[in-house]
Formats: C-alpha cells, sequence, structure tokens
C-alpha cells in the first residue's frame, strides 16, 4: 500500500511541473509492475506443480488401484483351481 501512496504522491508532484518526480513516478510504477508480473508467475509456477503432484497422485492411485485388482483376481483363481482340484479328487474316489 506504501508503494501506491507514493506512486500518488509522485505523479501528483509530476503533475506539477517537476520532472525528476515524473520519473520517480514512472520509475516506482515500472516497479510496481514488475512485482505484479513476478508474483503472477509465481503464482503460475505453483499451480504448475499442484497440477504435476495431482497427475502423480492419479497415476499412482490408479497403479495401486490395478495391483490390488491383480491380486484379488490371483486370489480368486487360486481359490477357483482349489475347488475344481477337490472336486476332481472327489470324483476320482
Amino acid at each position: 500500500m506504501e508503494s501506491i501512496k507514493n506512486a500518488a504522491t509522485d505523479a501528483k508532484n509530476a503533475v506539477m511541473g517537476n520532472p525528476s518526480e515524473a520519473d520517480k513516478a514512472k520509475n516506482t510504477a515500472e516497479d510496481l509492475g514488475n512485482k505484479t508480473v513476478d508474483a503472477t508467475k509465481s503464482a503460475i509456477d505453483t499451480g504448475d506443480a499442484a497440477v504435476k503432484d495431482a497427475k502423480s497422485s492419479v497415476e499412482s492411485a490408479k497403479n495401486e488401484g490395478a495391483s490390488e485388482t491383480q491380486s484379488v483376481v490371483d486370489a480368486t483363481k487360486d481359490q477357483i483351481k482349489g475347488a475344481a482340484d477337490a472336486v476332481s479328487n472327489s470324483m476320482d474316489k
């Protein structure tokens, strides 16, 4: 807020006819603009990192889900094979 107040004061002085004050106002405005650009870039970088983390989390969850599903399929196959073997053994007797 202080920077904005200073920029306004510098602009007022520039209007009153002091050229060095006009340069100060211009420099203050440029500085504020640069700070805004830097803050925006930082926010974009933070957003990009969040998206990357979210994609990684989704991929990890997908892989974990696939692994768990495969474990259930393998266990079911083993149960079916066990039941089939039991039926086969009982028929042989």
